[in-house]
């Protein structure tokens, strides 16, 4: 849900009525592809946070997916998933956009150290006429 690009039959959407909850307008639309009914609520906003539900969808709305209404007809099932905005963080979420950013900075450095290894391990086999 968070790193998906587009939401699935996202083209079988349907523009529902304006709601609001808990004191928050939001644009609505829903997508029913015979198994599945789901209805996604968009808050207006330009606030920009460094996660989002969909984010490209939430553009298209000129806002933010904040919940995520889904009822499974065969199974009978319902989830719902709420996105809760904060103004400021915990401990633990800092330390996981920390340990993200870390990894992302240190993305080809550690892609370099990876290959190096490989090549090595491979040169080794080679030179010393190990089966791999």
């Amino acid at each position: 849900m968070f790193n998906l690009k587009m939401i699935p039959k996202f083209h079988l959407r349907k523009d529902i009525n304006d709601t609001i909850l808990f004191k928050k307008s939001y644009k609505r639309f829903s997508v029913n592809d015979g198994e599945n009914l789901t209805m996604y609520y968009v808050h207006p906003t330009d606030t920009l946070l460094p996660y989002a539900i969909y984010p490209y969808e939430g553009d298209r709305y000129g806002g933010r997916v904040e919940r995520v209404d889904m009822y499974n007809i065969k199974k009978d099932i319902f989830i719902s998933v709420q996105l809760l905005t904060r103004n400021t963080w915990d401990k633990e979420a800092q330390n996981l956009f920390d340990f993200n950013e870390f990894i992302i900075k240190n993305a080809n450095k550690n892609l370099f150290l990876w290959l190096n290894y490989i090549f090595q391990k491979t040169m080794y086999r080679k030179l010393w006429r190990i089966p791999p």
